[in-house]
């Protein structure tokens, strides 16, 4: 059986606290099911494609719409990603953390390439090893400004294969390729957009930036979907990056020398 895990993410942009990466995963054969009712959903109400700010704020295609209409939307997406995917993965950076701990590291530790290889090294550590080995498709948004960084963490998650028992046995790796696409064209990576957005404002109201509880729709992405999150943040953040800086001199120092970290 072969399957994909698509990527996108939130809070790139702008004065945003937190930066999230998420990922969705599922067979590929679950993919086409998903696809199918993803179509027909945007077919029914004259979309070209969902974007999750668009949709929340009613811009663009979604301009006119009522709360009902957006909600009404939003709850059959995440019924079709509950009945389809099978696992999530998210993982969220604290900008004002990185920042003030780890100002001479932005080279060596951008926040995107850093943010990407997590959410990849959870979905590597979470999926089942056994028949799932080696079979996993990775794909990312075609973004510009964030396909190196994406290439390097897909790189380092995959060069850690050793850390997994069954890789050790069989010098095997989680990914099997990486390629990219168009958000517009690609309906998966629309769910993926979704799940960071709603895991994104999840992490700032966590923050105190918004003061709200838990979103519907975030709900019922967790009610429906096994979802694995991580938060890098102040008080783990330094540990975090220097178990990081260590494994990666150790596996990359011929390609990359890290800075040493205090």
């Amino acid at each position: 059986m072969v399957f994909e895990a698509y990527f996108d993410e939130s809070g790139t942009g702008g004065n945003s606290p937190a930066m999230v990466v998420a990922g969705a995963w599922a067979p590929v054969k679950k993919w086409a099911e998903f696809e199918r009712r993803w179509e027909r959903e945007l077919v029914a109400e004259k979309l070209t494609h969902f974007h999750m700010v668009d949709c929340t704020h009613f811009k663009k295609e979604f301009k006119g719409w009522n709360t009902a209409r957006r909600d009404g939307l939003l709850k059959r997406l995440i019924a079709i990603i509950g009945e389809t995917v099978e696992m999530a993965a998210t993982a969220g950076i604290v900008i004002a953390d990185h920042d003030e701990l780890h100002e001479k590291f932005k080279r060596a530790l951008p926040l995107y390439e850093t943010c990407a290889y997590q959410a990849l090294h959870m979905l590597a550590c979470v999926v089942p090893p056994d028949e799932k080995r080696n079979k996993t498709a990775v794909i990312f948004e075609s973004a510009p400004k964030t396909v190196n960084s994406v290439k390097k963490a897909y790189d380092l998650a995959n060069s850690f294969a050793n850390e997994f028992p069954y890789a050790r046995e069989l010098n095997d790796k989680p990914f099997s390729s990486l390629t990219f696409a168009e958000k517009r064209e690609k309906y998966p990576l629309q769910a993926a957009d979704l799940i960071a957005w709603e895991s994104a404002k999840a992490l700032r109201s966590q923050l105190g930036v918004e003061n709200r509880p838990m979103r519907g729709s975030l709900v019922g992405i967790l009610g429906s979907v096994q979802t694995y999150a991580t938060l890098i943040g102040r008080e783990h953040f330094k540990q975090y990056v220097g178990a990081w800086l260590r494994e990666f001199r150790r596996r990359s120092a011929r390609r990359i020398d890290p800075p040493v970290i205090d």
